[in-house]
C-alpha cells in the first residue's frame, strides 16, 4: 500500500472531496502497464473532457 496516496483518499473524505482510489497488485512494470495502460488512458480523456467543459461525447453524456 503506498502511504501517502492511501493518506491522501482519506483526507479527501474528510474533506468531502470526491474521488477514486484504486490501487492494483503490481509495480510500474510492463505487466503493470500491458494491463492497466487502457484504463489509464480512459481516465485521463475522462478529466480532459471535464475541463473542457463538455458534457456529451458523441452519445454519451458525463
Amino acid at each position: 500500500m503506498n502511504f501517502i496516496i492511501d493518506g491522501s483518499s482519506r483526507q479527501s473524505i474528510k474533506l468531502g472531496i470526491d474521488h477514486i482510489y484504486e490501487e492494483f497488485p503490481g509495480g510500474h512494470e510492463g505487466t503493470y502497464w500491458a494491463e492497466h495502460i487502457k484504463r489509464s488512458f480512459e481516465f485521463f480523456d475522462h478529466l480532459a473532457i471535464l475541463k473542457s467543459g463538455h458534457t456529451k461525447i458523441g452519445h454519451m453524456t458525463i
